[in-house]
């Protein structure tokens, strides 16, 4: 594909009425609200602004990668801002883990080019349990699936798997290899039980009496979750965007550190 020049189409879904949106609510942290707008503005201007003309070395697909993947992370951190700007409170929890299985691999693909293959290579493990899955239901629905993944195919990819090792998709492992797996026995894992509707998660939606009987089911967002939310989320989307600028030899340090500075600000002015 040599020579071929990837192109950049759309700008986002994040836009002054969104961000109006949330900036109205009461007791919301307007600072913190326009920091987040102004990073993913930010991310939306690098991205627009970043060319591509060759797709055949290690490096230059670890580039492409990385700005697919930046743009993944960014879409989903404008998601987080839209459940926000409507009060949503446990889906913040939930998208914010999907935004952390996506800051691991982007934090992977900046850090090493060699991890690019690694990744795709864990799409074969997918393929292989969806195949399996499939056949041990005798349905209509899997009726299509069935008849092409017949048993040489699965063996065929299980061979591949083993003289290949191909790894398996561990957000797990992934965090551990750039040093996240904090993040992901802390953030990561209570960020669980709201993808996962564990009892734990339903509590934020009762209020009980004295005698443990639940008297008040609310449905309602809260400020904190959100401020939460956008605080984590804008702080580690700095952190990916210097990834990103490193891969492409970008000089943007000093604009990224004024976003850090701003969200370390607003957050401060935040606690009691």
């Amino acid at each position: 594909m040599t020579g071929a020049r990837t192109e950049i189409r759309g700008r986002g879904f994040l836009n002054n009425e969104v961000v109006a949106r949330l900036a109205a609510r009461t007791g919301i942290n307007q600072p913190l609200v326009q920091v987040f707008a102004d990073t993913v503005q930010f991310a939306a201007a690098l991205i627009s602004n970043l060319e591509i003309t060759k797709h055949e070395t290690s490096d230059e697909k670890q580039k492409v990668i990385a700005l697919v993947m930046l743009v993944r992370l960014v879409e989903i951190a404008e998601s987080i801002f839209i459940l926000a700007a409507y009060g949503v409170r446990q889906d913040l929890r939930s998208l914010f883990r999907v935004f952390l299985d996506a800051y691991f691999l982007i934090a992977n693909i900046c850090s090493d080019a060699a991890f690019v293959p690694v990744y795709f290579g864990t799409d074969v493990h997918a393929r292989l349990k969806l195949m399996r899955g499939a056949a041990k239901r005798d349905d209509e629905l899997f009726k299509e699936l069935n008849e092409y993944a017949t048993a040489d195919l699965q063996s065929e990819l299980d061979r591949k798997i083993k003289q290949e090792r191909v790894e398996a998709f561990n957000s797990f492992a992934f965090a551990e290899k750039v040093g996240c797996g904090n993040i992901y026995d802390s953030m990561y894992r209570i960020c669980s039980a709201s993808v996962h509707t564990t009892p734990r998660c339903l509590e934020e939606y009762v209020e009980t009496d004295a005698n443990d009987n639940i008297v008040v089911i609310i449905h309602t967002g809260d400020n904190e979750s959100t401020h939460r939310a956008l605080s984590d989320t804008q702080h580690l989307l700095v952190k990916a965007l210097r990834g990103v600028c490193e891969v492409f030899a970008l000089k943007e340090d000093a604009a990224l550190a004024a976003l850090d500075a701003r969200n370390e600000a607003a957050t401060d002015d935040q606690r009691p």
